[in-house]
């Protein structure tokens, strides 16, 4: 991401033209950093640098503009640069950079020392409270090393860019909302204009097989010179919560109602504070018959820089605006607020309460307006890490939060950008599979089953026998399905092959969670309606199944007919196997009796955008639309009088 460039004289023998040059660099870089263009204003900092590299001043104003871009290595190596020659008499606040840049990097060690140096050299009491708090975070880090290995973070890259996202909300189901800030930039990584360069809210529409193209939400009655960000629905889906900040970065709340045409601001809710004061990052959430606004504000009667707010929210207007208080609130900031109704948690993020480097997330159990009990607890590793980790949400079963760590689609060698992630357990070992039944507790007869159907059971290519022309087989299901997760590794490198970088993740995201959200989770489902089958059975209850094949239309249609019946055969050999055989003798005609209705369709109801060209096996085998194809449906599952 570096950009370097060659000059040929002496900095000793600085002509004056070049004096003026450099200033120029210098300028363009003040510039750049007030417009936002960070690793603009790195490029501008290090031409000027490369003209003289002698003036300290330069050197401090480059190491700071490496850290705010998040280049912590090379701000490191300036940083000590202009310490070590001055053992830090020149800038005092040396030692603070150094150690943050540490912590950044989880060198929690080295950092200690650095955080010490800081408070010998402070004559501020607020500091010297800072970089204490900071020194217990050092040691918290170095007590709690240990990452939740169940835990996985998969970044979103159907929406994720090399500039910025950060926070989301959705609309029911389908529609997600996040706010970007993206630019145009030159081939030397130069912002092409400022002008262009704004944040907006987003949306994508997701279904099952991933998110569509990013789309910038339309809000009427909002001035396009405003950055608009941080989105809040309500639960409707009717109104829209929201940040509006001006080019200096003067942020106030406000309201917008759904139209025709996407939203039209109603309101700024800024409640007459002064200039200056940010007031951002809403959720909105209803208790009680009572809306309300949880908020991040740097105004008057906070405890720090940023602290957690909560007003009602009534008539369109903020009202009754209540500090959280010292439980949550530090000297530090605390920001972006999420409150679980369910769970009566607030989960937020705080750059000084203990954690790893930057913000971490943390919760505490929460009621609107009443008094705080317990102590914030830390989420842990890998939920939080040394970099930024902040906008924490839940959403059903799903987790999501944004952080600026390495692995996001931004260069690795830079931090400086946050990008969204969703939290997912992770992926279940095959070895494991068949102690795992997975029926919801709620669901206690045969009856309710039927929320769970039409149940699909997946098959690689020509399995169970290929190249068999017979119509039944001895393999069971279990069988075929060991064999298919074996192969899961070979999927991926068929599916990915031959594209660009940014789409192989997002392809491998998505062959993964086909894997394990539909193939090994529906199997889970098969072993656990098995089991409520025989409670059925035992209770003198006949039971009638209604069981569907398909194939892909690799093969002809006569064959795959015979394909889809030994698929089929081998559903029925599970069960009829199942817990050494105990089925069978329902399935053999004795009372009750388990029935078995099938249907081999083969190819015949595919979708016909699968291919049928043998010699394209990524699309007619590899693909996830041919892995689609090739499944057995229980569709119906009855009790008989």
């Amino acid at each position: 991401m570096r950009i370097l460039c060659y000059f040929f004289l002496s900095c000793i023998l600085f002509s004056s033209a070049e004096a003026q040059d450099y200033y120029r660099w210098i300028q363009f870089a003040e510039e750049a950093e007030k417009d936002g263009d960070l690793l603009g204003a790195v490029h501008y900092y290090e031409t000027a640098y490369d003209l003289d590299s002698t003036k300290q001043d330069l050197q401090y104003a480059l190491a700071e503009s490496y850290e705010k871009a998040g280049l912590y290595n090379e701000s490191e190596r300036l940083f000590l640069k202009v310490y070590n020659k001055g053992r830090g008499r020149f800038y005092p606040e040396g030692p603070s950079h150094i150690a943050q840049i540490k912590m950044y990097q989880g060198k929690y060690e080295s950092a200690i020392e650095f955080w010490r140096r800081a408070i010998r050299r402070t004559d501020s009491s607020y500091k010297r409270s800072i970089f204490e708090e900071k020194l217990k975070s050092c040691s918290y880090a170095l007590s709690n090393p240990l990452s939740n290995e169940d835990i996985e973070l998969f970044p979103l890259t159907d929406i994720n860019t090399s500039d910025s996202e950060i926070g989301i909300d959705w609309s029911g189901d389908s529609l997600l909302l996040f706010s970007s800030l993206r630019g145009e930039y030159n081939d030397q990584l130069e912002l092409e204009s400022a002008e262009y360069y704004f944040a907006r809210i987003y949306t994508s529409q997701v279904d099952k097989y991933g998110m569509g193209p990013s789309e910038v939400l339309n809000i009427e009655g909002v001035d396009p010179a405003n950055h608009i960000l941080y989105p809040a629905f309500t639960k409707d889906g009717q109104s829209l919560f929201f940040s509006l900040c001006d080019d200096l970065n003067r942020c106030n709340l406000a309201y917008a109602l759904k139209n025709d045409n996407g939203f039209e601001l109603k309101s700024i809710l800024e409640e007459n504070y002064s200039n200056g004061v940010n007031n951002s990052q809403p959720f909105h959430f209803s208790s009680n018959s009572t809306e309300y606004i949880l908020f991040s504000s740097s105004r008057e009667g906070g405890f720090g820089g940023y602290d957690i707010w909560i007003a009602e929210f009534k008539d369109g207007e903020l009202v009754n605006s209540t500090n959280l208080g010292p439980k949550v609130n530090t000297a530090g900031n605390e920001v972006t607020p999420y409150f679980d109704i369910h769970e009566s948690r607030l989960y937020f993020s705080s750059d000084l309460l203990p954690g790893y480097g930057d913000y971490d997330i943390f919760t505490i159990g929460y009621k609107p307006y009443q008094n705080l009990v317990e102590k914030p607890m830390n989420l842990g590793k890998p939920i939080n890490s040394s970099v930024k980790d902040i906008y924490y949400r839940k959403y059903g079963a799903n987790e999501y939060l944004s952080t600026n760590r390495s692995m996001s689609i931004t260069d690795n060698s830079s931090y400086c950008c946050t990008d969204i992630f969703q939290l997912r357990q992770r992926a279940i070992d095959s070895t494991q599979l068949f102690d795992i039944a997975v029926v919801p507790e709620s669901i206690k007869s045969v009856d309710e089953l039927q929320g769970l159907l039409p149940l699909s059971l997946y098959f690689h290519n020509d399995i169970p026998d290929p190249g068999s022309l017979s119509s039944s087989t001895d393999i069971d299901y279990a069988q075929t399905l060991e064999d298919y997760l074996d192969l899961r590794e070979t999927y991926l490198d068929h599916y990915t092959e031959n594209i660009d970088d940014s789409t192989k993740i997002s392809s491998r995201v998505k062959m993964n969670l086909f894997f394990d959200e539909e193939v090994l989770s529906q199997f889970q489902n098969l072993e656990g309606v098995s089991r409520l089958l025989l409670g059925e059975l035992e209770k003198g209850r006949s039971i009638e199944i209604a069981i569907k094949g398909y194939a892909s239309p690799l093969a002809q249609s006569d064959y795959n007919r015979k394909l889809t019946q030994r698929r089929i055969n081998s559903i029925v050999n599970y069960l009829s196997e199942l817990d050494g055989g105990i089925l069978k003798r329902y399935m053999n005609g004795e009372e009750p009796d388990l029935t078995i209705i099938t249907y081999p369709y083969g190819e015949e109801k595919s979708e016909p955008l699968v291919s049928d060209n043998p010699l394209d096996a990524k699309n007619s085998i590899f693909s996830i639309a041919a892995m689609r194809e090739r499944r057995v449906e229980i569709l119906r599952i009855k009790q008989v009088d």
